[in-house]
């Protein structure tokens, strides 16, 4: 449980907790359909299970030779709970605390149930409520879809405890920019130089950086000319079409993806690719060492 709790804050019925201030759920928040859909994704999709081997491994790496029992951390654009559950079964550490914020409420009433040991907290990643208050910030996916992405890395900046560290995950290069980013409502692709120029403008040190789903960039890339021109879809046809497209493949397939997928941990982290479909970011509240 959290030992610094909100403080203009009430719990409601479900556990979560909420600001006295309301907050505005961004993008198309969550409906049923959305939330059953992102919750399966986050369990079976190829892509999310070799995202999070990837990182897993990048955390592994980062804080090697810390006590995770001493480190708190907070998944903030967390929606589901999918990292964080992959993290239960998946490392054996346990942490000092763990979190999951988000924007939209009923994504965090639907991870309360499945991670009722969790502490949830509906929030506004521009006007975060802590002050040097965690050890570990993920921030997986969430920041193509919000404008001012300096901003936001500010506002992290301020919540971790010296030393602290933000691993940041989002879709890499314009090259593979396609319909299926205008209507998840990209903002933009990220490359290495603009992960450290971003660095630079929040005050953070980036002291990783690394594209991954190498293997499988031709794939993405030819799928581009299978979006539809959005501009002759109506919202609904859209939706239905991002529905259809971020299906979980039927299972042979799904596991001949997840396998090549696999490949690349640790391989990618000790041997850079020279570009990927994604990119990792690991950024450092300061050059303090890391705290123990």
């Amino acid at each position: 449980m959290s030992q610094q709790i909100y403080v203009d804050s009430y719990r409601d019925q479900s556990g979560v907790y909420l600001p006295i201030e309301p907050v505005m759920e961004t993008d198309e928040g969550y409906d049923s359909v959305r939330i059953q859909t992102a919750a399966r994704n986050q369990a079976m999709h190829f892509w999310q299970l070799g995202r999070f081997r990837f990182l897993l491994q990048a955390l592994k790496d980062e804080i090697c030779g810390q006590a995770a029992s001493s480190l708190s951390l907070i998944d903030i654009g967390g929606g589901t709970g999918g990292w964080v559950k992959y993290l239960e079964h998946n490392y054996p550490a346990r942490f000092r605390e763990v979190a999951i914020g988000d924007s939209s409420l009923s994504a965090l009433q639907f991870s309360r149930g499945l991670n009722s040991q969790v502490d949830h907290y509906q929030i506004d990643v521009l006007k975060l409520p802590w002050k040097s208050r965690w050890d570990l910030v993920f921030l997986l996916d969430v920041i193509e879809h919000l404008q001012q992405d300096v901003e936001v890395l500010k506002s992290i900046k301020n919540i971790l405890r010296p030393g602290g560290l933000l691993f940041v995950t989002a879709p890499a290069l314009n090259c593979f920019w396609s319909r299926e980013d205008d209507a998840a409502h990209h903002f933009r692709r990220y490359a290495k130089n603009d992960f450290l120029i971003l660095a630079k403008r929040s005050g953070l040190e980036l002291v990783r950086a690394r594209y991954f789903m190498f293997f499988l960039s031709p794939l993405l890339w030819l799928r581009r000319f299978a979006w539809p021109d959005l501009g002759n879809m109506s919202n609904q046809e859209i939706q239905m079409q991002k529905q259809k497209t971020h299906r979980v493949p039927i299972t042979p397939i799904n596991h001949l993806l997840r396998l090549i997928f696999s490949l690349e941990t640790p391989v990618g982290l000790r041997i850079p690719f020279p570009w990927g479909t994604s990119l990792l970011g690991v950024f450092k509240a300061n050059s303090q060492p890391f705290r123990n």
